[in-house]
């Protein structure tokens, strides 16, 4: 293996770009046969060869045999290879981003701030897993001054596996949570998973960010040796900390004061909505004042930022206004968005809140505690989808509608106008299609 990781690196070196699908293939990319749920790409090693490809790994026996091919037993086994081998190239800091929810706008937030001052590599959009983790890795290039490598797991020892692979320097639990839980077995079992991060740090001599307001990750972190601290104030003065910081919340906006390295103080409003961003929005604060972004930059690269791919984002069409957040949900996503919702005054509020999944045997329990949490808002019109609210719609007398096509074609009869409406529900749910009922 370690001959032709060698002879791969050669070739990466020349042209530093990798394909898993034969159908973008790049002249000089190195082409990577994955195994996909419907598609085994190593059918494609030929194909890949024929547009320009300067190789192609494949498993054994999928294609003919011509020069550029190198057979394995697992295309993906040898690309987290050739992703550690260059990792061992690179000397920069690279900040690992894991955690239950806020994984990803806060590595995009991070990914902000510190773009103002250094040339930054990190994940594109949310490839966090055993194969987005060593696409990112082989993404970092020579000018590079910083990476960020965002990971994400659904069951016990992947973190660990991506940290081998990614070996980050710095990392950042964002929170602990009720995600996975079918994979994790427990919140435990999440505990033990996300801390996986915090093993590395520790064995590595690495520095983890630790957010004094998330319950568990203090003593989680208490292995890593070096830690940098920072927490949220509930007072309105400026703390003489500079990881230490103030917070203010209107409707659709999140204020963070904070003083730098100077004892300057700052102020910086962003677009994001809802009370569970703050903490996502202190730790680029905390982050970016670690490697000395000054605090007109960092007000900046905040302020600007504005939320896409259907997490938290700001949505008016005609004269509503939704609040979609489409993009994943657990159960304490789910509380934290209903809660912020709920502290918006409206006169005309609706919350389409869609199916949690991968909870195993805590889905039932759980969607009726969201349920029931729904229920109590007042003045607000809840209505539930997807098979997993069934029950507990009905227990709570609340309106329910299978899937999203079904719930489109009544929105389509109403003429709701000057509405705010929070859409909520996981990935598989493709909530965000709802959106072309008011359209």
């Amino acid at each position: 293996m370690e001959a032709l990781i060698d002879r791969l690196y050669d070739l990466f070196i020349k042209c530093p770009i990798i394909c898993t699908d034969s159908r973008k293939i790049v002249p000089g990319c190195l082409f990577f046969g994955l195994l996909g749920d419907h598609v085994d790409g190593s059918v494609f090693g030929t194909s890949a060869i024929n547009l320009g490809a300067s190789c192609a790994v494949v498993r054994v026996g999928t294609c003919e045999e011509r020069p550029g091919i190198f057979y394995v037993n697992d295309p993906l086994e040898v690309l987290q290879n050739l992703a550690e081998r260059h990792r061992k190239e690179l000397t920069i800091p690279v900040i690992g981003i894991t955690g239950s929810n806020g994984k990803t706008t806060t590595k995009e937030l991070i990914c902000r701030v510190l773009s103002s001052a250094y040339s930054v590599g990190a994940t594109h959009g949310n490839l966090n897993n055993h194969i987005g983790v060593p696409l990112t890795v082989l993404s970092i290039s020579s000018t590079d001054q910083i990476a960020i490598v965002e990971m994400g797991a659904n069951h016990s020892g992947e973190i660990k596996l991506l940290c081998q692979i990614a070996r980050p320097t710095h990392g950042i639990v964002t929170n602990i949570g009720k995600a996975h839980l079918e994979g994790f077995g427990s919140l435990e079992g999440v505990k033990r998973a996300k801390s996986e991060l915090y093993e590395s740090l520790s064995q590595s001599g690495g520095i983890a960010f630790v957010n004094l307001n998330e319950d568990f990750l203090m003593e989680l972190s208490a292995r890593v040796s070096h830690r940098v601290y920072y927490r949220i104030n509930d007072h309105v003065e400026f703390g003489s900390d500079r990881y230490s910081f103030v917070t203010e919340q209107s409707s659709f906006a999140c204020t963070i004061g904070f003083v730098d390295a100077r004892n300057i103080q700052w102020k910086v409003t962003s677009s994001l909505f809802g009370a569970f961003n703050l903490a996502n929005i202190a730790t680029a604060v905390a982050v970016g004042l670690y490697f000395e972004i000054s605090g007109d930059k960092i007000c900046d690269a905040l302020a600007t930022y504005s939320p896409d791919n259907n997490r938290a984002q700001r949505v008016e069409i005609a004269s509503n206004t939704f609040i979609l957040d489409a993009y994943n949900a657990n159960p304490t996503s789910m509380t934290s968005s209903i809660n912020s919702f709920a502290s918006i005054a409206h006169p005309c509020k609706f919350m389409i809140l869609g199916s949690m999944m991968e909870l195993g045997e805590y889905s039932v329990a759980e969607h009726l505690e969201i349920a029931k949490r729904a229920s109590s808002l007042t003045n607000t019109t809840t209505i539930f989808v997807g098979e997993l609210f069934r029950d507990a719609a009905d227990k709570y007398y609340k309106q329910w509608y299978p899937d999203v096509e079904l719930l489109t074609k009544a929105f389509s009869k109403q003429l709701l106008q000057n509405a705010l409406i929070l859409i909520k529900g996981s990935r598989a749910m493709r909530l965000e299609r709802l959106l072309t009922g008011f359209q």
